[in-house]
């Protein structure tokens, strides 16, 4: 059984995002478990790997939020939680996609 668990937070319900990523894991055999909750808890932490955030979300979890990386506090967003050395924290990784785009074009 796979212990990676990825908890997407969305008031709308499950993304097409997520939707994808619970397909692939099936397809490959990964068996991640993936769920949708329609809030943002610090609680949330103790039970995932990683966490998907919508990022309208950011004016609510920002100010909850004693660390941020450089990019998250000067673009006030974010979109996703990774578990680095024990610790959570913010990121934003469409930025460093749309840059990977911008930059192969």
């Amino acid at each position: 059984m796979s212990t990676v668990k990825i908890v997407e937070v969305r008031p709308e319900g499950v993304s097409p995002f997520v939707k994808y990523l619970t397909f692939l894991s099936e397809k490959k055999g990964w068996g991640w478990d993936i769920q949708t909750v329609p809030e943002f808890s610090k609680d949330l932490f103790k039970q995932a790997t990683a966490l998907k955030v919508a990022p309208a979300l950011s004016d609510v979890i920002l100010p909850q939020l004693s660390v941020m990386p450089t990019l998250v506090r000067n673009v006030e967003c974010l979109d996703s939680f990774f578990n680095e050395g024990g610790a959570w924290y913010p990121r934003l990784l469409i930025h460093e996609a749309l840059r990977l785009v911008l930059v192969s074009e």
